[in-house]
């Protein structure tokens, strides 16, 4: 499981940006950097091997680890190059994070551990969960880089939509994904209840801040705003990393049946 989400996380999704990178030429702030080196060809190619290192290595545990992993690499390719350009467009590049950054990774996790025959109807209210948790952050990641996006004709959602309905749209979209989380635990054998007493207070903390950076946003500069962006993306991994550790810890102390 560590090294299928080393291999994940560091040559698919590392690689991926690297390769994304090399299109979109970011000049300013972006994914924790305030001044991005400038990525060329080596992020480019270096990036897609990166990316088909980590899918054949993925795929010594089987093959539906490696396709989905081979899956991933060609939507983070049509997403990033000019040919088919998915991130201009605003609902398919929606529609294609969702997929490849909540559901293909789940069931990557889930494949190491059980067969696709054994996917339950809790195991789908948590893909569910997982794809509407990053629908709903995803447009928060690129609503500071509005100006930018415009000057390379990339009309994202933020673009698109502005970024108000950006905020609108994290606010209600990442409401049904705890949601849907807290459903998942109910319905899961075994699954800890505490937890529905946690997510909700989670969804406060998150809607507020949400709040106070929606009030600052028009006068902040876009270094400001990438910050707060930033900052969001990683209060919300901590939280989850916090329950996926907490709940391998249970299981391993032979908590579930």
């Amino acid at each position: 499981m560590v090294a299928v989400f080393i291999l994940l996380h560091l040559c698919i999704y590392g690689g991926a940006t690297a390769y994304n990178s090399s299109y979109d030429g970011d000049s300013g702030p972006v994914g924790g950097m305030k001044h991005p080196p400038e990525a060329g060809l080596l992020e480019r190619y270096g990036g897609l091997f990166l990316q088909l290192l980590g899918a054949g290595t993925i795929s010594l545990w089987g093959w539906g680890l490696g396709l989905c992993a081979g899956v991933l690499i060609l939507m983070g390719t049509a997403y990033s190059h000019p040919r088919w350009r998915w991130k201009a467009r605003p609902v398919l590049s929606l529609v294609v994070v969702a997929i490849g950054q909540g559901v293909i990774p789940f069931l990557i996790g889930y494949l190491v551990g059980a067969p696709l025959s054994r996917l339950s109807l809790e195991v789908w209210v948590a893909i569910s969960a997982s794809a509407l948790l990053i629908l709903g952050t995803y447009p928060l990641s690129q609503v500071y880089q509005v100006e930018e996006d415009e000057a390379r004709g990339d009309v994202t959602f933020s673009v698109r939509y502005g970024p108000h309905m950006a905020f609108n749209f994290a606010r209600f979209i990442v409401g049904a994904g705890i949601g849907a989380l807290g459903l998942a635990i109910v319905l899961s054998p075994g699954g800890r209840l505490f937890w529905l007493y946690i997510l909700p207070v989670a969804y406060f903390v998150f809607d507020r801040t949400l709040a106070s950076w929606r009030r600052v946003f028009e006068s902040n500069t876009v270094y400001e705003n990438h910050d707060r962006s930033f900052l969001m993306s990683l209060g919300a991994s901590a939280m989850f990393a916090l329950l996926a550790i907490s709940e391998i810890a249970a299981a391993s102390k032979g908590l579930y049946e």
